[in-house]
C-alpha cells in the first residue's frame, strides 16, 4: 500500500504582501501528478491546511479543487487533521458530505456525555483500493488544553496528556487489529529536539514554555508517525518512523535553504518498507 504524507500547506499564505495562491496551486498540481505516477492510494495531510483560522475564499476554493480531483477523478482516500493555524470547527463543517466521498477530517477531540474522550472518533480503519483492511489510522488533531486526558504527573502535564492520548488509542487498536496490520499515527505538535530555523516565527513553540514533545510519547507499536507543524522534513530523535513531512513550499525567507516536499510511504503486511522524500521545485524561488 502506498501512502503520501504531506503537511503545512498554509493555503492563503501571504509573504511580504505577495499571495502564495498561484504557487500553491502549482504545488498541489505537482502532488496530483505524483499521486497518479506512483499510484498512491491514500493521502495524509497533517494539519495547518490553511494559513489562518478564517482563510480567504480563494484558499477554500483551492482546497476544494484539490480534494475534488483526488476523490471524484482519482478515487483516492484522504485523511486530514487540523493544525494550530486551522479553525477546527470550520474544517469539520462539511464532514457528513465529505465522509461519503472517502475524506476523513478530524479537527476537534469529541467528548462523550460523561466528559471522557471519544477515542473511537479518532480511530479510522485503513483499507486498500480493493477494500482489504491494511491497518489503522490514529487521526489526532492539534491538541489544545482539555483535549487530552488529565494525568497526574510530576513532569509537564501537557506531555503526559499527549502520551496518555496515544497510549490509549494504540491500546484500543490492539484489541481489534489483525496480525500484519499497520498503525499510522497522525499528529500536529512540536517535537523535542526538532530542527527549526532561528528566524522562522511560524515554527515557534505552540504552547508557551514547552520544550517540545519527546519521541517516547509514541508507543513502539506505531508503524509510522505522520507529523505536521515543523516545516523542515526530519525524523524525531532516534525514531526514523516518526517523521515531519515538512511543508511542500517555503513559508518564509528563513526556510529558503530547506528542501521542501512530501513523503511517500510503502507499507506491506504491517511493515514500513520504504520512506521516500519527493522534492518539488517551487514555481518561484526565494531570493534576497
Amino acid at each position: 500500500m502506498k501512502i503520501l504524507h504531506l503537511a503545512d500547506l498554509h493555503l492563503g499564505k501571504i509573504l511580504q504582501e505577495q499571495s502564495f495562491l498561484e504557487d500553491q496551486k502549482y504545488m498541489l498540481n505537482k502532488i496530483i501528478e505524483k499521486i497518479k505516477e506512483e499510484n498512491i492510494e491514500t493521502i495524509l495531510i497533517s494539519g495547518d491546511i490553511y494559513d489562518r483560522s478564517i482563510p480567504p475564499t480563494e484558499a477554500v476554493d483551492l482546497l476544494d479543487e484539490f480534494l475534488n480531483v483526488l476523490i471524484r477523478e482519482l478515487k483516492r482516500k484522504v485523511f486530514i487533521i487540523a493544525g494550530n493555524h486551522d479553525s477546527a470547527s470550520r474544517l469539520e463543517t462539511p464532514i457528513p458530505l465529505l465522509e461519503e466521498m472517502n475524506i476523513q477530517i478530524r479537527g476537534t477531540v469529541r467528548k462523550r456525555a460523561d466528559g471522557t474522550i471519544d477515542t473511537e472518533e479518532l480511530i479510522i480503519e485503513l483499507k486498500d483500493r480493493s477494500g482489504k483492511p491494511q491497518g489503522w489510522c490514529l487521526a489526532v488533531p492539534y491538541l489544545r488544553q482539555g483535549d487530552y486526558p488529565a494525568v497526574e504527573s510530576e513532569g509537564d502535564p501537557y506531555q503526559a496528556g499527549v502520551k496518555a492520548m496515544y497510549d490509549k488509542l494504540v491500546a484500543c487498536v490492539e484489541e481489534r487489529r489483525q496480525k500484519q496490520e499497520a498503525i499510522i499515527a497522525m499528529g500536529h505538535l512540536q517535537a523535542a529536539g526538532s530542527q527549526i530555523s532561528e528566524g522562522d516565527q511560524s515554527e515557534r513553540l505552540i504552547i508557551g514554555g514547552l520544550e517540545g514533545i519527546p519521541s517516547s510519547v509514541f508507543p513502539s507499536q506505531i508503524t509510522y508517525g505522520a507529523l505536521g507543524h515543523i516545516h523542515r522534513e526530519q525524523q524525531i530523535a532516534n525514531r526514523n518512523e516518526i517523521r515531519y513531512a515538512g511543508s511542500p513550499l517555503p513559508m518564509s525567507f528563513a526556510e529558503e535553504n530547506y528542501r521542501h516536499g512530501v513523503i511517500l510511504l510503502e507499507i506491506d503486511k504491517g511493515i514500513l518498507l520504504n520512506q521516500t522524500k519527493i522534492i518539488f521545485n517551487p514555481l518561484v524561488t526565494l531570493l534576497r
